[in-house]
């Protein structure tokens, strides 16, 4: 096993696991999770040797709550922004060039930039308890890229209801509009999730790749508002 603060992964035949790591923050993606989150996906990308990524979070309290939005003593809260901001996009990107399978096992609750990361994903597995939501607006954020994700992948209605309330969503209803694909017992999701992959694996790989390059340009075309909204917003 290989570790980054905060992020650690291993590689087993193929496979790489990456396992968000930062329990007494409900595994929230610091700057470092954020770097190491782009770092792996591209190298996975990048690597003939890596066939596909499970990405998962460590503990019971969350699969991830979101971007960790504390300003440490000294630190320029603007400044700060336009960091996390850019790390943000940063990994986006990767995810976005990453047409390679790519399964998440949701542990726990995942919020906010955390629920970003399932829709990403080609397939979600979650535990029973989990919810999801998009809660940014509760602190005065727009949540632009979530609100492109959720529509991309389950239609405007649940992305302007989830955008605009910053409801929770349990694993029942994330089933039924299509934002996971099964739900699984805690004790065996791991392996589950690594069962699903390893399936993905074993299509072939040129047509895999070129179904999901096809899934990923209409996906850029919505996320490109979702970017010219948020530069916009820097200029303002």
């Amino acid at each position: 096993m290989n570790t980054t603060t905060g992020l650690f992964h291993t590689i087993d035949d193929g496979l790489l696991t990456l396992t968000i790591d930062r329990p007494h923050a409900a595994n929230a993606i610091d700057s470092s999770v954020a770097q190491g989150l782009a770092h792996w996906i591209q190298k996975a990308q990048q690597d003939s040797s890596i066939h596909a990524v499970v990405l998962t979070g460590t503990g019971e309290r969350a699969f991830c709550a979101g971007r960790d939005t504390k300003v440490p003593a000294g630190e320029d809260p603007v400044q700060l922004d336009m960091q996390r901001r850019n790390e943000l996009w940063t990994y986006t990107d990767a995810l976005l060039t990453f047409d390679k399978p790519l399964v998440v096992a949701v542990n726990a609750s995942a919020i906010g930039a955390g629920f970003m990361l399932c829709l990403h994903a080609d397939q979600v597995l979650s535990v029973p308890n989990a919810v999801f939501s998009l809660p940014e607006i509760n602190i005065g954020i727009s949540s632009w890229l979530g609100h492109c994700l959720v529509a991309e992948t389950a239609g405007n209605a649940l992305a302007n209801d989830m955008s605009i309330t910053g409801r929770k969503v349990d694993a029942n209803e994330a089933l039924s509009k299509g934002l996971i694909h099964a739900i699984v017992p805690a004790v065996t999701l791991q392996a589950d999730a690594v069962a699903w992959a390893r399936t993905l694996i074993e299509k072939p790989r040129y047509t895999f790749r070129d179904i999901k390059q096809w899934i990923l340009k209409r996906r850029q075309q919505s996320i490109d508002i979702a970017r010219q909204r948020h530069q916009l917003n820097n200029q303002a």
